[in-house]
């Protein structure tokens, strides 16, 4: 196989301070074989200017000017415009910090032919410029000579496959052959139905080691920055996440695309419970409540099973709420804090 060409789709809006570092962690890539697709959405700030100045000095670099329609409609731009053998995602405010990945995830392809490859990343928090540290997962001895699906298993197991289209490189014939774009008109959390379906049009998978994707932690990003329609769409979105698995044929990769759904499925209970959706959702919810089942490996699922075994699911989102009050009760009052960190500390010590 011929080396891979790369398209790299970034979704531009007003990202004015970060975007050069965003650019330039593409552009300074040993490997060259690749093209950088520039969205730029409706930005009010300097981001298109500065998308042009690259596209006027860089041939690699491809801008397109587009109304304002969101983070999905911008992806799906850039898809349509990608002429690649695998499509990359990267958010405008983010980086690569290595100048050698696209070189090594070239050597995957060409080695293995592989559909989909995943990595992981590194948050950097904005206000304090902290990179955290990377968490080593042990996927690589767990993933050798398995069949395909049980690769799927295991990185969704990992946590490797995770919600997020800018951790993974996609071929581009499965994306447009099979129709796989992103839902346009949601604010958050768009990756998770998209994500899904990418696992269920790919046949291969393999897991890249190194955690080059910098993703900055920004207080004022959509990720943050809370809202009922944020809320509602976490919820739908992972509730879809769930229907999609429900309705997967094959066993092996229904158990795939459950354990890919779990953490979903239970954030969704907790969001919706938190924020006053419970009942809006519950017949929705309620439907998929055989997830927690089959998954009574993890203590912590075994336990909340047996609650709403006993109980129903609605008495255990009552013992979180009552939890979540007595966290907040304690944390504002310093002396019962206190109270509470000396009577851990003795029962510790008792041990």
């Amino acid at each position: 196989m011929q080396n891979t060409f790369f398209s790299i789709i970034v979704p531009v809006y007003n990202t004015e301070p970060y975007l050069q570092e965003c650019v330039d962690s593409v552009l300074i890539q040993t490997y060259t074989r690749y093209e950088l697709i520039l969205i730029n959405d409706g930005s009010t700030d300097n981001s298109p200017s500065i998308c042009d100045s690259y596209a006027l000095k860089n041939p690699k670099v491809k801008v397109v000017h587009k109304k304002n329609g969101g983070a999905s409609s911008a992806r799906n731009a850039g898809i349509d415009a990608a002429q690649g053998d695998y499509v990359i995602f990267l958010d405008s405010d983010d980086y690569w910090d290595d100048v050698n990945a696209l070189a090594e995830l070239n050597e995957i392809c060409i080695q293995e032919n592989i559909d989909v490859i995943v990595w992981h990343n590194k948050d950097l928090e904005n206000s304090t410029s902290e990179i955290s540290p990377i968490h080593n997962l042990p996927i690589l001895d767990n993933i050798i000579k398995k069949s395909q699906l049980e690769v799927l298993k295991a990185l969704c197991e990992s946590g490797a496959y995770g919600a997020s289209s800018a951790m993974k490189a996609v071929k581009t014939d499965i994306i447009k052959r099979n129709n796989i774009y992103f839902e346009e008109g949601i604010i958050t959390s768009e990756d998770h139905e998209w994500c899904a379906l990418v696992a269920i049009y790919a046949n291969s998978f393999a897991f890249y080691d190194k955690a080059f994707y910098i993703r900055r932690i920004r207080a004022e990003s959509a990720t943050n920055t809370f809202s009922e329609k944020r809320i509602t769409d976490f919820i739908e979105q992972a509730l879809k996440v769930c229907d999609i698995a429900h309705n997967v044929q094959d066993t092996h990769l229904r158990d795939a695309l459950l354990t890919y759904a779990k953490a979903f499925y239970w954030s969704a209970i907790v969001i919706a419970n938190d924020y006053g959706y419970l009942k809006q959702y519950y017949p929705e919810i309620i439907k998929y409540q055989y997830i927690f089942e089959r998954f009574n490996n993890d203590k912590s699922w075994e336990k909340r099973n047996k609650i709403i075994k006993l109980f129903g699911l609605r008495f255990l989102m009552r013992l979180l709420k009552i939890k979540m009050c007595l966290e907040k009760t304690i944390m504002k009052n310093e002396t019962i804090y206190q109270g509470c960190r000396k009577v851990y500390n003795s029962l510790k010590c008792c041990k």
